[in-house]
């Protein structure tokens, strides 16, 4: 799903907002395989761009749920095509 996305620190300053991008769920099997400890629903967000996203939060509304979610920065990855980065769902 193509969404525009807000990045946010440690402490909640937002430093971009509108970021344009996809999220993506990810499944239980392949989150069991990658990040076994993590009870959370995951997402991957695929950027275009080449992004300095280490830690934080990303927040983007969710059509189908008519509200923002919001995701810690789990693991950062450059990849040929953007950066691909895995957030684990905010409590």
């Amino acid at each position: 799903m193509r969404t525009c996305i807000d990045y946010y620190n440690k402490k909640h300053v937002l430093i971009s907002e509108k970021l344009i991008g996809n999220v993506t769920e990810v499944g239980t099997e392949k989150q069991m395989t990658i990040f076994p400890n993590i009870k959370e629903q995951m997402v991957i967000f695929r950027f275009r761009d080449r992004l300095a996203i280490r830690s934080g939060f990303l927040e983007y509304y969710d059509e189908e749920e008519q509200k923002n979610r919001k995701f810690t920065v789990v693991k950062n990855l450059r990849v040929s095509k953007g950066t691909s980065v895995y957030g684990s769902e905010y409590r």
